[in-house]
């Protein structure tokens, strides 16, 4: 471990390596007895759904293949890995653009169960898997709570655009007075399953804000549920905002300034923290560059480093210490498995 070690150090200031070997880790949430469960995307596939679906992702993008190498890991604290539920779909895009992949992108627990986010269906290479949010018991028995492929197609956002996605990209998940909020990347909707699976709308941003790719969100203090996003092509850095959405799904601006965010997360003094995948962006493709990712915090309206030199880093939360704990290297390696890690960051003041 120790070349590990040096290595990180110069990736990431002040993060210390907790776990590694995952597929495109994504989402992460801890459980019963501080075990952290995290969501990967896994490795793609080689089934292609070509001439079967209507739609699938346009190139250069797609067209996507899939497979079922998605799976939901559980580490200990001593950082040792288990499975919880594999054979979960995923899907890669094409060559042309580094076989970036998609699948399990969250993960949430309640009581002794595992919830389980899948952006997946037809157009991703994925027969017969639905973007969907699986319910995983503690024998492993799993069991879909919702199809929210058939929800996104029937109730498509007010805004499309080339760029639409019919299955959606389901990327974060908030589990809130008894119901899951479910915010769908692609189609820019914040969405809410009850716990008999069914699912209603709670706000549609594109009227407001266009398609911003939203990506993630936390429970503030203050009971409302606030959102951030990556923002559009070509991810300029200050081009993401931090979007409050009231009691009502009534959507209202709180802060600027922020760049390609993919984690978010507020302690326990209500302090937000935004983990930006990666900054400095040329405007020309490949767009996100290696290395330049960093974890802000909010002070006085201006968003502060507090780490920086992180690799497309793709998931954060707060850990039962009080600390952040961040997917690293969790996109942009291609397919190849075992690249992923989770780095920790210690945080003062909420021990």
């Amino acid at each position: 471990m120790r070349p590990l070690l040096i290595l990180l150090s110069t990736l990431a200031l002040q993060a210390q390596p907790y776990a590694t070997n995952l597929n495109n880790p994504r989402g992460l949430a801890f459980g019963n007895g501080n075990q952290l469960f995290v969501a990967e995307a896994g490795t793609g596939g080689a089934n292609d759904t070509i001439g079967i679906c209507p739609e699938q992702i346009p190139f250069p993008l797609g067209p996507a293949t899939g497979g079922l190498t998605g799976r939901v890991s559980r580490i200990t604290p001593s950082g040792n890995r288990h499975t919880v539920t594999d054979n979960l779909p995923s899907t890669q895009t094409s060559a042309l653009t580094g076989n970036e992949v998609f699948g399990v992108t969250a993960v949430a627990t309640h009581s002794n169960d595992v919830y389980v986010l899948v952006a997946a269906g037809c157009t991703k290479g994925n027969l017969n898997q639905p973007s969907a949010l699986y319910k995983v018991e503690p024998n492993g028995r799993r069991t879909r709570i919702a199809d929210l492929s058939a929800y996104y197609r029937a109730h498509p956002p007010a805004i499309l655009d080339g760029d639409h996605d019919p299955d959606g990209v389901p990327y974060a998940l908030l589990r809130k007075n008894g119901d899951w909020y479910i915010l769908n990347a692609n189609h820019g909707v914040l969405d809410k399953v009850a716990s008999n699976g069914t699912i209603t709308r709670v706000t549609d941003l594109t009227p407001q804000y266009g398609h911003i790719t939203p990506t993630t969100m936390a429970e503030g203090k203050d009971g409302n549920i606030y959102i951030a996003n990556v923002g559009r092509v070509p991810h300029l850095d200050g081009q993401s905002i931090l979007i409050k959405i009231d009691r009502n799904g009534t959507a209202s601006t709180v802060a600027y300034g922020l760049t390609n965010v993919l984690g978010l997360a507020v302690d326990c003094r209500g302090k937000f923290y935004a983990l930006e995948t990666a900054t400095g962006s040329t405007g020309a493709p490949p767009f996100f560059a290696k290395s330049t990712g960093r974890v802000v915090t909010l002070n006085n309206g201006t968003w502060n480093p507090i780490t920086t030199g992180l690799n497309m880093p793709t998931g954060m939360t707060i850990g039962p210490n009080g600390n952040l704990f961040i997917s690293h290297r969790g996109h942009g390696f291609s397919n190849l498995p075992g690249q992923g890690e989770i780095l920790t960051l210690p945080l003062q003041g909420c021990r």
